[in-house]
């Protein structure tokens, strides 16, 4: 009675009694509140392994190339790779077309008005003037590419030398067998690319994507274990005011663990808790 003052007996008991519910309610509150906090840490887990599940997944339907719909021509590794094959055909490309590069071939073998320099003009100009025209399709056929549209896109292109073979008949003007060959492989490097380039940004925007989940599950779980710590420091207090009050039957009960292990688990779910 010195200790605790002039409170009378039955008072003191009324507020052990008073004090002793709200522990109780505490603990069940804090019980509770562990069954929500460890379903939710199971359901963010969950929520993790099938992300990545998903990424996995969509790994894998670009290797196989999403049921078939494209398949590679010139299978290279990465992007980049098909821009330097990109770069060297462009090469290949200016080089057949300079002077005598290749590109095309007409007869050498041609008169005007008995002018057989006036008609090497003419032949000249006229495989200029072919030349430029098959490769305007080929240019437009490559800037409008689209990898699942290769197939159309060649045929149409090889239909232009048989054109130009027709119209340049009476000279021999043709377009050559390598160069088309070339410009066909321009094609078919460029719609490689162009799907290499897709899946390469598909994987950056899910790698994105899973980064960003991460970041978000590791801010729940920090929230988590905040929340945990600061009802793990209210159960300490409460002990605290029971030792106070010397109360140390209330406290030893309160230390002790319930038959339902309530309070431990708090314990248990922060150090399960990994940053």
């Amino acid at each position: 009675m010195e200790t605790l003052g002039v409170l009378a007996v039955i008072e003191l008991e009324q507020r052990k009694q008073a004090l002793q519910r709200d522990l109780d309610g505490l603990r069940t509150r804090i019980s509770a509140d562990q069954h929500e906090a460890t379903a939710r840490l199971t359901d963010i887990e969950t929520q993790v392994a099938h992300r990545r599940q998903q990424l996995v997944q969509t790994e894998e339907l670009a290797l196989l190339q999403e049921a078939g719909v494209y398949k590679y021509r010139h299978p290279l590794s990465y992007a980049v790779a098909y821009e330097k094959e990109l770069a060297n055909i462009e090469e290949d490309i200016k080089e057949m077309n300079r002077k005598d590069g290749g590109a095309v071939l007409a007869t050498q073998k041609w008169t005007v008005n008995g002018s057989e320099s006036d008609g090497r003009k003419m032949v000249r100009d006229f495989s200029k003037l072919m030349l430029r025209a098959f490769n305007a399709e080929a240019d437009n056929l490559v800037r409008d590419l689209k990898p699942y549209k290769l197939d159309a896109a060649v045929d149409r292109l090889r239909k232009v030398p048989a054109t130009i073979e027709k119209l340049g008949k009476t000279m021999n003007i043709r377009i050559s067998t390598p160069y088309e060959q070339l410009r066909v492989r321009e094609l078919e490097v460029t719609a490689d690319f162009l799907q290499k380039q897709a899946e390469e940004q598909e994987a950056e925007r899910l790698e994105r994507a899973r980064l960003k989940e991460e970041r978000r599950v590791q801010r729940e779980m920090e929230r988590e274990r905040a929340r945990l710590e600061k009802e793990r420091q209210h159960f300490q207090n409460a002990m605290l005011v029971l030792v106070a009050k010397g109360d140390t039957e209330g406290a030893e009960r309160l230390r002790s663990p319930r038959s339902d292990g309530s309070h431990s688990r708090v314990e248990r779910c922060l150090s399960s808790i990994q940053f």
